[in-house]
């Protein structure tokens, strides 16, 4: 008989180091390749709230590559709309054409007030329900709402006006969360859900006395996303049974946010935008 034991991933719980799963959530122990990259994962981030401090840190990562690259350092907007482009920004009309912007445009911020405002929100709510819900789960339901939030946004501009200028930034997502934690707390018959629309409501006026172009219509569609979700987390009869599902998704929405970031640097959109700033500047191209 095999001596010590092993923790469970998912809900920390001690089992035999002989066991393929869990006895207390029946989640199945990852293989050694999986084991390995979970560990590499954990190593990292940090076992405490890992999707949080990716998405954190991806933002604020984003930012920092646009400082460099010579957007202005500044407490609202410093992007010229080739900067916005290439650094993930995302219209109704790029996203038919370039639909991974849906994903890159959660992680654009324009200004320091811009960033602070949605990662002190990501930081305030998604520690909170990642430790609820998983962080699988978590992953999806905060890069899932981001994007059905810029998707109603389109819809929403397509059908009553026009948006020309790139939008962005993690506020749908934010808003997912916490209508994901609405919807959560709601079906666990947990009256501090009710609590979470005052949260609401005072994150709908910090984006409001922000001044500007706020995309009202993408903080919708996250919460409108986020409730049915949450709801359906906690109702979950077997969610072993669906781990390796969500788990998948994680990884996918994790490394298809590096990847949107990446296809978009490439894409020649930005390249073109910024040629046609250079023309309006007065400067004529000088064929050698």
């Amino acid at each position: 008989m095999s001596r010590g034991s092993k923790v469970c991933p998912e809900c920390g719980a001690l089992n035999s180091v002989d066991s393929e799963s869990c006895g207390r959530c029946e989640s199945r122990f990852p293989g050694a390749i999986r084991a390995w990259l979970m560990d590499s994962w954990v190593s990292l981030m940090g076992r405490e709230i890992p999707m949080t401090r990716f998405f954190v840190g991806l933002s604020i990562g984003l930012y920092g590559m646009g400082v460099l690259s010579g957007v202005d350092f500044d407490i609202m907007g410093g992007f010229s709309g080739a900067q916005a482009l290439r650094w993930g920004a995302v219209t109704p009309a790029l996203a038919q054409v370039e639909p991974w912007r849906l994903v890159s445009a959660i992680f654009i911020h324009f200004g320091v007030l811009h960033l602070g405002l949605n990662m002190m929100g990501l930081v305030d709510l998604g520690k909170q329900l990642e430790r609820l819900i998983g962080s699988a789960r978590f992953a999806t339901l905060f890069v899932f709402t981001g994007i059905a939030g810029f998707v109603l946004s389109g819809l929403y501009y397509a059908t009553f006006g026009s948006m020309n200028q790139g939008t962005g930034g993690a506020s749908g997502g934010v808003f997912g969360v916490i209508a994901g934690l609405i919807g959560y707390l709601y079906a666990r018959k947990d009256p501090r859900w009710k609590s979470m629309f005052i949260r609401l409501a005072i994150y709908t006026l910090l984006f409001a006395l922000m001044g500007g172009a706020v995309n009202n219509a993408a903080h919708l569609g996250g919460f409108l996303a986020g409730a049915p979700l949450g709801y359906f987390f906690y109702k979950e009869r077997r969610p072993a049974r669906l781990q390796r599902l969500f788990q998948g998704l994680a990884w996918v929405f994790a490394v298809g946010s590096i990847a949107s970031v990446l296809l978009t640097n490439a894409s020649d959109t930005w390249r073109v935008e910024r040629a046609r700033e250079i023309q309006r500047q007065g400067f004529e191209p000088v064929l050698d």
